[in-house]
């Protein structure tokens, strides 16, 4: 009996944790996307530096703030992206639709967002921001294009427009521990 309590209780307390994320969302959308994608892109970091690199107690903590501060400038932007596509082509389950909005996500978006991914962290980090694109912008679209189009179908045909931005960057936590290793990788050679 005991144990069936504590589960009940466990899943009382998780019905308000999503209650009070639901209407964080409704009413904070730039805040909590902020704030959730800047933890995520730098739990990204956290584990390209831990587990590819195996910095251990060497973990540079200043190249995870800086990681956090892009991702607190990508949650935002994807939220507004994902709301101007929804208005431009309409929210809509039909697969036809949606495929339309990945082909202009994978056009317009993903070429301006992975240039300014890598010029940021290439300022931020004092490095040559011609030099940062040359190396690896041709790579990490090339892996953009073999991952992000079926997130993407996903994301615009089963996830509602206020979960976007948390099923991608959920998603995106794999890429950014990718892209922080990806432009990280000659530094530490």
């Amino acid at each position: 009996m005991y144990f069936l309590n504590y589960i009940r209780r466990t899943q009382m307390k998780l019905r308000d944790a999503v209650r009070l994320y639901q209407q964080a969302l409704r009413t904070h959308p730039f805040k909590l996307n902020c704030l959730q994608t800047s933890l995520l892109v730098a739990s990204g970091d956290v584990i390209a530096q831990q587990v590819i690199e195996g910095k251990g107690t060497d973990h540079e903590i200043a190249r995870t703030l800086r990681m956090a501060l892009i991702g607190a400038c990508i949650g935002p932007t994807l939220h507004g992206w994902y709301s101007t596509l929804g208005k431009a082509l309409g929210e809509s389950t039909s697969l036809t639709r949606n495929l339309t909005k990945v082909a202009v996500d994978q056009t317009l978006f993903a070429p301006l967002c992975v240039g300014s991914f890598l010029s940021l962290i290439a300022l931020l980090e004092g490095r040559d921001v011609k030099a940062a694109l040359e190396s690896d912008y041709i790579d990490v679209m090339k892996a953009n294009y073999t991952l992000w189009p079926s997130v993407q179908v996903i994301n615009f045909t089963l996830v509602p427009l206020y979960y976007r931005t948390l099923f991608v960057q959920t998603v995106a936590v794999g890429w950014n521990t990718y892209l922080a290793s990806k432009v990280h990788r000659e530094k530490e050679v």
